[in-house]
C-alpha cells in the first residue's frame, strides 16, 4: 500500500473514533426518561386510581410488564375505594370516600424507589426499558441484598379456570415480592342470588407442587348479587409459581354479610400465565 493511501486510512480511522456520537452505558437514563418514570411512580404514590389509570395510559407501553404492573396497582386502590363506599351488606353507604395516604418517590442516580401506603407494592427499580415511543416497557426490582430481579420473573397474569362457593373468578395477577411474600389479586363476581362475603384469615394458596400456604385476604368484603370486585390475598412465604401451571385460592367465605351470616367455603382455580 502506498504511503498516501496509508495516511488516508489512518485519518479516516481517527475521524471515525473522534466524531462517533456518544454511546450511553446500559441503564443510563435521559432527562426525558427520568421524567417519564417519575410521573408514573408519582401516580402510584398518589393512591388515586384515576391518576394511576391516566399515567398507565400515557407512560407505559401497551401489553408490557410495566403496563400490567400499573394495572395491578390501579386495581388495588380502586378496590379499597370501592369497599369504603359500601356498607356491611354490599350497598352504597353514601359516605364521602377518602383516598389512602399518599406515598413518596425517591430518586438516586438511575434508581427510583416507591414508598406507598400499600407496602406489598413498594420497591426500588432500575434497568428500565423503553419502546420506540419513549414509553416504559419494564424494569428490574432490587431485593434487600441488592440483587436485581427482572419484573418478568416477578409478575404473572392469571386466568380463572374453575370456581365454587359463588364467587366467579376471571382475571388477575400474582406478584412475587423481591424478598419474600406474594400478592394474589383476582377479579371476582358474586354469581349467586344472595350476599357473599369473606373474612381476613383462614384462606389458603395451593401451589402446583401440591403444597399449601396460609393467606390473609384484605381488605375483606361483601358483594351484592352481580357485584364485581377484587379478592386480594397476601402470603408471607413464597410458594412455587411456574408459568403455565395451575394453582388454587381457597377463600374463608360466608353466605351473607355481617351478623347472621353463615360460614361456607369456596375456591378459585386459576392458571398462571
Amino acid at each position: 500500500m502506498k504511503k498516501t493511501s496509508q495516511k488516508v486510512v489512518v485519518l479516516l480511522t481517527f475521524v471515525f473514533f473522534v466524531f462517533q456520537p456518544p454511546v450511553f452505558a446500559a441503564g443510563d437514563l435521559t432527562s426525558k426518561q427520568k421524567s417519564t418514570i417519575n410521573s408514573l411512580f408519582s401516580a402510584f404514590a398518589s393512591a388515586n386510581p384515576d391518576k394511576i389509570f391516566s399515567a398507565r395510559s400515557k407512560f407505559t407501553s401497551k401489553n408490557s410488564e410495566a403496563n400490567r404492573f400499573s394495572e395491578m396497582i390501579q386495581n388495588h386502590f380502586s378496590n379499597v375505594q370501592y369497599y369504603k363506599g359500601i356498607n356491611a351488606y354490599g350497598l352504597p353507604n353514601n359516605a364521602t370516600v377518602s383516598l389512602e395516604p399518599k406515598g413518596k418517590v425517591k430518586t438516586s442516580g438511575q434508581k427510583f424507589s416507591l414508598d406507598s401506603s400499600y407496602n406489598n407494592f413498594d420497591f426500588t427499580a432500575s434497568n428500565f426499558q423503553f419502546d420506540s415511543n419513549g414509553k416504559i416497557k419494564s424494569w428490574s426490582i432490587e431485593s434487600t441484598n441488592r440483587k436485581s430481579v427482572k419484573l418478568s420473573s416477578l409478575l404473572f397474569s392469571v386466568s380463572a379456570t374453575d370456581f365454587s362457593g359463588g364467587l366467579k373468578g376471571s382475571d388477575g395477577f400474582v406478584y412475587i415480592q423481591p424478598d419474600s411474600g406474594v400478592t394474589v389479586q383476582i377479579r371476582v363476581k358474586n354469581d349467586t342470588g344472595g350476599l357473599k362475603s369473606w373474612s381476613f384469615t383462614g384462606g389458603q394458596y395451593g401451589a402446583p407442587n401440591l403444597k399449601w400456604f396460609p393467606v390473609e385476604t384484605k381488605p375483606s368484603g361483601c358483594l351484592f348479587p352481580g357485584q364485581t370486585a377484587f379478592v386480594e390475598a397476601q402470603l408471607t412465604e413464597t410458594p412455587q409459581i411456574v408459568k403455565g401451571t395451575g394453582a388454587v385460592l381457597e377463600l374463608p367465605m360466608f353466605d351473607g354479610c355481617g351478623p347472621g351470616s353463615t360460614k361456607s367455603s369456596g375456591l378459585i382455580r386459576f392458571t398462571t400465565n
